[in-house]
């Protein structure tokens, strides 16, 4: 994940990934979610914790975003532009069907290889509105990727990945694009990244490198007639 990236839904059209203008806009600033509708003045979500990680669905129907239950300094002093270390954290999201009041739907900590992970990253939802995906960072270099269906909060591991995004839309509504890397010491490269495409019937590869993944997949998703719709990160 980029987290250089801002946090305005508006960005979503320079990566195509087809925000519509006379949609509400969201942001984040000063920790807070924010958003304006109708041209109106804008509106806090004040959920008491400052947030981060804020997506947006491509028709702004449901947003997502996380809050940061417990942070330290690490060292004990930051560096201009660097942020506190996040050591627990929770999902919220917030509906225009409910006049976007954000509710909690996911506080808990994921156990993985015999390890306790609070940290919960990257939010997003399928199209149907029950399930959410979120990254756990797992190591230096790569994320875990996990789904949870909101009513019943049952989760599923869906292994390492380096970024992830989910389908809106087209012929392949509510697959995943999932990025990975691989450590190949014989090529050149050393390091490449593959995209995968998980769907209810299976993973299977779509391209073995995909080095871009915000290009790779915004393109490969229009070219199927939906939109991949990708969390953002920082902003808090």
């Amino acid at each position: 994940m980029t987290p250089s990236l801002g946090v305005s839904a508006a960005l979503l059209v320079v990566l195509g990934v087809g925000y519509r203008a006379s949609a509400a806009d969201f942001f984040i600033k000063d920790g807070v979610v924010r958003y304006t509708e109708d041209g109106g003045e804008p509106k806090a979500m004040n959920v008491g914790r400052r947030c981060a990680d804020l997506w947006v669905a491509p028709d702004s129907s449901i947003i997502a975003f996380v809050a940061i239950d417990e942070s330290k300094v690490n060292p004990p002093f930051l560096l201009p532009g660097e942020e506190p270390l996040i050591e627990r954290s929770s999902i919220y999201v917030a509906r225009r069907a409910e006049h976007f009041v954000p509710v909690r739907v996911l506080s808990k900590q994921f156990e993985v290889d015999g390890r306790t992970w609070g940290v919960l990253r990257y939010p997003s939802i399928a199209p149907d509105g029950n399930k959410l995906f979120l990254m756990i960072p797992y190591a230096m270099t790569t994320f875990r990727l996990m789904s949870c269906f909101i009513e019943s909060g049952a989760c599923q591991d869906l292994g390492a990945v380096t970024d992830y995004c989910v389908v809106w839309g087209g012929s392949h509504s509510s697959a995943q694009i999932l990025q990975r890397r691989h450590v190949e010491p014989e090529r050149a490269e050393g390091i490449i990244y593959s995209c995968d495409l998980r769907t209810t019937a299976g993973t299977s590869a779509i391209s073995e490198s995909c080095p871009d993944f915000q290009k790779f997949a915004s393109g490969w998703a229009q070219g199927s007639g939906g939109t991949c719709t990708m969390p953002f990160g920082s902003g808090y």
